[in-house]
């Protein structure tokens, strides 16, 4: 962080300082992500499809049963079991899809239908079925192993393949790959969703895409599993994705910036604060999407990251003069302000106002054992700029703490932008500033 960015940061800081206004905001439509497995009502994870039934009724289907989502858990259904297996392509229907052995996805709209195989693209037409070679004014496809196909809402037709994405509208083709912002290409399925965007199913995550932007939700923050075997979009927009580890939707719920801020920082007042003066930084899961059991370290950044975050909560002060967030302002400022007292009177003792890295309690493991060794090793065999020198985690003068030294520029960045705030924005009398 330059010199000149943090000049420039202070002075913004000051001039909102001056005036903050009040200003009405309102809502919007925030992502929210669930998982649904056997302790929810599931009779097994391994989840092969799911369906919208009748009244908007969730359905999956697994290989023992299948399940309708009733609230927030699922029961058995009487609902019709939906084919699992692909059509497979008999010596009579295959001169009209050459090359594919099985269909990999069809579609049926009034007047039309679509079907998708590996050997190519097929349009249902009053002579029969036509391949489909769509074009658009930059690229042309004979596209194989069309893994979906489906119509949208405005009646659109998309397909998924290898290549990429496209959609026919009219008699007009768009085409979509890498270089047009498609995240992934190895398509498992599609769904369309009531406001006319698309869901994409890959081996890796779920695309979806509202005709300008893409969204790419992958990994246990949106899914219980990567390779998306179904989806199933509701009148409400809500996509229930098909895994072998569970059912997973993903939401949009309406809601305010400031619902949306007590949620994060309640997760972090649960979570994120490390020693009693509540250091906000990253943690670690034993098992993604678990937070059972989260693992706490110290981190070179303990300094930048609660400035940050204090720095917020200064923010929120000033335009709600909510008491809950000018107590987390003044805990931060106690986090930081003990980073520079804690280097100071002890065997090693820099300067006044050098700010210590982190700290770890001694009655935890020393991190000095096995350090140097470490550092020589990392010098000689990784990085030839990586520092061996001491003290890097020298004691406290009360014994009671190892405080990390080498600190960075950056760190100091923190801190001061941090010290601005707070004395602008939450500070309220002489004896505080």
């Amino acid at each position: 962080m330059s010199f000149a960015f943090l000049l420039g940061s202070l002075a913004a800081a000051f001039a909102l300082a001056a005036d903050v206004p009040s200003t009405a905001v309102g809502t919007y439509l925030q992502e929210t992500a669930q998982t649904y497995t056997t302790a929810d009502g599931l009779p097994s994870d391994d989840v092969q499809r799911v369906v919208i039934g009748q009244n908007e009724r969730v359905i999956a289907l697994t290989a023992d049963d299948a399940v309708e989502l009733n609230g927030t858990t699922w029961s058995a259904t009487n609902a019709v079991r939906a084919a699992q297996a692909r059509p497979a392509v008999d010596a009579n229907m295959r001169k009209y899809f050459p090359g594919a052995e099985t269909i990999n996805s069809f579609v049926v709209k009034v007047g039309t239908a679509a079907v998708g195989t590996e050997g190519g693209l097929f349009l249902a037409s009053s002579s029969g079925w036509a391949p489909l070679f769509p074009a658009d004014a930059t690229r042309s496809w004979a596209p194989r192993g069309i893994k979906a196909v489906e119509y949208d809402a405005k009646g659109r037709l998309w397909f998924a393949c290898p290549q990429g994405v496209g959609v026919l509208e009219g008699a007009s083709w768009t085409l979509y790959e890498g270089r047009d912002g498609l995240p992934y290409n190895d398509f498992t399925c599609m769904a369309a969703a009531p406001d006319g965007s698309v869901w994409f199913g890959t081996t890796k995550g779920a695309i979806h895409f509202d005709g300008e932007h893409w969204e790419y939700r992958q990994g246990r923050r949106w899914l219980p599993d990567d390779h998306v075997r179904a989806i199933a979009v509701t009148a409400d927009g809500a996509a229930y994705f098909a895994t072998a580890k569970g059912v997973g939707v993903i939401k949009r719920v309406s809601m305010t910036l400031a619902e949306k801020a007590k949620f994060y920082e309640d997760e972090i007042d649960k979570y994120h604060r490390r020693t009693p003066y509540g250091y906000v930084l990253e943690v670690g899961l034993p098992e993604p999407g678990r937070k059972e059991n989260v693992r706490q370290q110290d981190s070179d950044n303990d300094g930048l990251w609660t400035a940050m975050y204090g720095a917020g909560e200064c923010f929120a002060y000033a335009a709600t003069k909510d008491p809950a967030a000018r107590e987390r302002a003044q805990k931060a400022f106690d986090a930081l302000e003990f980073l520079g007292k804690v280097t100071q009177g002890g065997e090693h003792s820099p300067p006044k106002g050098y700010v210590a890295r982190t700290i770890l309690p001694t009655s935890g493991h020393d991190p000095n054992i096995g350090r140097i060794q470490g550092d020589q090793r990392e010098h000689d065999e990784g990085d030839k700029l990586w520092k061996v020198y001491e003290p890097r985690w020298p004691k406290s003068a009360d014994g009671q703490w190892y405080w990390k030294s080498d600190t960075s520029s950056d760190e100091l960045d923190g801190h001061y932008f941090f010290y601005a705030q707070y004395f602008d924005l939450v500070c309220e009398t002489d004896a505080e500033r």
